[in-house]
């Protein structure tokens, strides 16, 4: 945890919807997972449109929110950009702990944040979307 936050403009010209799944693809672990982009959600409701074994457990919660698409070349944190100067970059960041393979999913927009996680074995997934500076 952090005292960090994300704020988000509630009017502008590029909002996408932010979909939420909360669920795991291993036993033990769950997570929610943020996703802005069409063929993650399209993959996450296969999975929940399957039905639940013992690995696989996700559940469509809803559109948590509204936020401005981020545009990107690559998950690399320089890659990504935001329509206006008061925009930033929000990126999807996956790790695990201990004995456990199903990855805890984090949304960071701080570069000193992103780095410390990457050192702690978090890995950057994506660039989800866009939110307001701080």
């Amino acid at each position: 945890p952090t005292s960090l936050r994300l704020r988000l403009p509630r009017v502008a010209p590029d909002l996408v919807p932010i979909h939420v799944f909360f669920g795991s693809d291993q036993p033990g672990v769950v997570s929610h997972f943020y996703t802005a982009d069409q063929a993650e959600y399209d993959a996450m409701m296969r999975k929940v449109n399957t039905p639940a074994n013992a690995n696989v457990k996700w559940v469509y919660e809803r559109v948590a929110f509204y936020a401005p698409r981020v545009s990107v070349s690559s998950a690399a944190v320089g890659a990504a950009s935001c329509s206006a100067a008061e925009l930033t970059a929000v990126f999807r960041l996956a790790g695990t702990s201990n004995s456990n393979i199903q990855p805890k999913y984090r949304y960071v927009a701080n570069r000193e944040t992103i780095a410390s996680m990457q050192r702690a074995g978090y890995e950057v997934q994506a660039a989800a979307f866009c939110a307001l500076v701080d």
